[in-house]
Parts: structure tokens; C-alpha cells; sequence
């Protein structure tokens, strides 16, 4: 029997809302086929055709092709070999076990502990970019092929077993996670000290940040566990407000805190949606309040947004519609720790810096 990409997919999405955190981790010496049935954490990425198999249309599958691995059920096996058609074919078909053995033997117990709920839960397992494993085709007639690399955002907020991703000028889409090297990528994280793990923030804003003057400058990582994104504008009225509110706790806090880091994320490019004037010169708007505002800190301005989609996200993932002004606090990964539209925010940073 032969099915398509979607009527697998449709089968996985409902098998993984029930899907659980592996039990036993590492006290599984071997694995058996039942221990690989909803858990995508176990598979290996490829395996082999045991038997030669013919199928109604015409097609076939020779022993010895090695295919992609697309899910594990209890009474079957889907491979494809293009990410496109999908074929489901017997446990027995294919040498699913054996290398799903290969690879359990290669993990420490870290990795073998490793599932969806652990990533979820832990941005520093969170890779930067994600590779479609498989084609991913949009309602519009977009198609995506298999090795397409996206910005790997968050996890959707209304289903746990979606990444949310971008691509281009901050396009947003979601697609399962299995449908992505996540657990690959995850897996190789997780054998790495956690404090080790590379900064997905630093990761997205190096070579993207200016200071006040429009120069390049650095974000800062060497002992930086915080940073506090500023999402600001000229023609806010409110931002005007706040913004010398944290200026003064930049002065005054920030040289006792270097694992703080502040960044402005200009959103002088919203003039229009928000009924302002439209400037010509989005970024100069943004280096004259800097100046005006006597802001310390780096800025992502206008002109590097669509370069850095994570920090872009979180406007929208905190506030639902990128409200200003709004300061989001994360961790070096990008978990976000607080975030406010006022003056409580700085109340709420400042309790993260004072430590449990």
C-alpha cells in the first residue's frame, strides 16, 4: 500500500497529542518495535528495505534502498525516499529496529531521556535554524522542498507538536516538528553542557546591532545571561513616556549587572499602521531618539529586522499585536522570563537581577 505525504502526516498529528515523555530513558538496553511507536526521539533518520515490495500502481521498492524514516505506528512503517510520496510498508519490511538500535547505542543518557516535552520546556535545546526533512506544501500552492533551511521561531501556541518558523521577510508558518531535524539538532545540543549551549539571541543579532551613532557594535555574550528587548518608536507618544524611565535604571543598575544586556528593537517602520506620518528614513528616526532619549544600549534597527525574526516574534508572541512600548526580558536562549507595556516591567527585571 502507498500513501501521501499529507495522510501520514494527518495520522502522526493525531498519534502525537497523546504522545508522552519516554519512560525508562536509558534503563532500555535495547529497543523493540513497540518502544519506537510514537516516539520520534527514538527513530533513526534512515533505514534500509528488508524485502522487495510491488505495489498496485506500478511502483516498487527494492531491497537494499535505503529510505528516509517518516513515522513508526503500531502496524506500520512509512519511508519515502524523495520527502514527497510516502509509502507505508510492514514493521518487517525494513531494518527499522536494527538501526534504531544503532543509533540508541551511540546516546548518552541525556540524549536517550530526550523528548518533545524536554524540548519544549528548555530553549537551550532550541536550534537557531531548522531543515525541512520532508516537502511542505502551503493552501496558496507553495511548496517547500526537503532541505529548505527556516528560522526556527517557537513552538506554536495552539499545537504543542508544531514549530512555528520564518522565511524571507518575516513570512511565519508551522508545520509538525517531525516534518524538521529538530531532534537531531536537539540531540546533539543536550549532550552539551547546558551553560556551553550557543545563545540562539546572540546567535540571530551578531552583525545585525548599532549603537546610538549608526555604527556596527557588537551584542554582547561573554557572561550575558539577560537581555531585555525594548520595543520602541519615535512618533509612541507612551514610548517617549517610559523610555527615560529605563534610561535612568540602565544608569543606575545596569554597570552592577553586566549579565544584563538592553537592546532597542525600532519600530519606527509602523508609523503607517499606527496613522503616523511615514517617514523616508526609518532608521535616522530611530538614531535621533536614541540620541534625544540619551539611550545607552544597542539597537536592531529598522533596516536588520527581517534578519533577526526570533527577536521580531517576540512583539507579537508577548503583546498578540507588537504594542509599544513593550520590554520583554529572555534568557540568553530566548525563554522569556517577563514582559510588560509600563513601568512594571522594570519592576520585574529588576527581581530577575536581584536572583532567587
Amino acid at each position: 500500500m502507498r500513501t501521501s505525504l499529507w495522510a501520514v502526516l494527518v495520522l502522526n498529528c493525531i498519534g502525537l497529542l497523546g504522545m508522552v515523555a519516554p519512560a525508562g530513558g536509558d534503563e532500555l538496553a535495547t529497543l523493540k518495535y513497540s518502544d519506537l511507536v510514537n516516539h520520534p526521539e527514538r527513530w533513526p533518520a534512515q533505514v534500509t528495505m528488508k524485502n522487495t515490495l510491488q505495489f498496485n500502481d506500478g511502483s516498487s521498492l527494492a531491497a537494499g534502498t535505503v529510505m528516509k524514516l517518516m513515522s513508526v505506528r503500531s502496524d506500520s512503517v512509512a519511508v519515502s525516499n524523495t520527502g514527497v510520496t510516502s509509502y507505508a510498508v510492514g514493521p518487517d519490511d525494513t531494518d527499522v529496529v536494527d538501526a534504531a538500535n544503532a543509533l540508541w547505542s551511540k546516546l548518552n543518557a541525556d540524549q536517550r531521556h530526550l523528548s518533545l516535552a524536554t524540548i519544549e520546556g528548555d530553549a537551550s535545546l532550541w536550534p537557531a535554524t531548522l531543515k525541512l526533512t520532508n516537502r511542505v506544501s502551503f493552501g496558496n500552492g507553495t511548496n517547500m522542498e526537503p532541505g529548505t533551511v527556516v528560522n526556527f521561531l517557537h513552538f506554536h501556541q495552539g499545537a504543542a507538536d508544531n514549530v512555528e518558523f520564518s522565511i524571507g521577510k518575516l513570512e511565519m508558518n508551522w508545520v509538525p516538528y517531525d516534518m524538521t531535524d529538530l531532534i537531531p539538532q536537539a540531540r546533539d545540543l543536550v549532550a552539551t553542557p547546558r551553560e556551553s549551549r550557543p545563545s540562539r539571541i546572540v546567535a540571530q543579532l551578531q552583525g545585525n546591532t548599532v549603537d546610538g551613532d549608526g555604527k556596527a557594535a557588537d551584542c554582547p555574550d561573554k557572561g550575558v545571561k539577560y537581555f531585555a528587548f525594548y520595543f520602541s518608536a519615535s512618533w509612541c507618544e507612551p514610548c517617549r513616556a517610559f523610555a527615560p524611565q529605563l534610561v535612568t535604571f540602565a544608569k543606575q543598575v545596569g554597570p552592577a549587572h553586566p549579565e544584563l544586556a538592553i537592546v532597542m528593537v525600532s519600530q519606527e517602520a509602523m508609523q503607517a499602521a499606527a496613522g503616523q506620518h511615514v517617514s523616508q528614513d526609518y532608521d535616522g528616526d530611530m538614531f535621533k531618539y536614541m540620541k534625544d532619549m540619551g539611550m545607552p544600549w544597542i539597537a536592531l534597527p529598522p533596516s536588520a529586522k527581517s534578519k533577526c525574526p526570533n527577536v521580531w516574534g517576540y512583539g507579537d508572541i508577548c503583546t498578540g499585536d507588537y504594542s509599544t512600548p513593550n520590554l520583554v526580558v529572555t534568557d540568553r536562549w530566548g525563554t522569556v522570563l517577563a514582559s510588560g507595556l509600563d513601568a512594571k516591567a522594570i519592576e520585574q527585571l529588576k527581581k530577575i537581577l536581584a536572583g532567587p
